[in-house]
C-alpha cells in the first residue's frame, strides 16, 4: 500500500500459502540481518483467546465438525499432531511477511513500530 499524499511511506504485505504446520523457518528467504529484526507471530485458531462479545459457538474449531469433510473438533494440541502427517490431511499454514516504511526523519522508528504492533 502507498499513499500519494505521503510519499515516504509505504505497506508491503507478502503471502505464502503452504500445506504445512507453520514449520519453514525461511519461506520468505530472507537475508540474515532481515531475519534477526523480524518477529514471528504464530496464531493457533484453538489456543489464542477471543473476546466474548465476538464469540460463536458455531465458528469454535473445539466445537465445530464438518459433515462434508468428517474433519473436525479441533484438539487442544491440533498442531503438534499433524506435524510429520503429509499434506492430506488437510493442514495450511498463511505465511505473512509485513514490511512498513515510514521515511520521515524524527519519526520513523516510532511509526514503524507502532504500525507493527496494530
Amino acid at each position: 500500500y502507498t499513499c500519494p499524499f505521503v510519499e515516504k511511506f509505504s505497506i508491503d504485505i507478502e503471502t505464502y500459502y503452504k500445506p504445512d504446520c507453520g514449520d519453514q523457518s525461511n519461506v520468505f528467504n530472507l537475508m540474515s540481518a532481515e531475519k534477526r529484526q523480524r518477529i514471528v507471530d504464530v496464531i493457533d485458531i484453538v489456543r489464542d483467546a477471543i473476546s466474548q462479545t465476538e464469540y460463536k459457538p458455531e465458528e469454535d474449531p473445539r466445537l465445530y465438525r464438518s459433515m462434508r469433510t468428517s474433519r473436525g473438533p479441533l484438539s487442544e494440541n491440533w498442531i503438534e499432531s499433524r506435524r510429520g502427517q503429509d499434506s492430506a490431511v488437510g493442514v495450511m499454514c498463511a505465511y505473512k511477511l509485513c514490511k512498513v516504511e515510514f521515511r520521515y526523519w524524527g519519526m520513523q522508528s516510532k511509526i514503524e513500530q507502532f504500525i507493527h504492533d496494530v
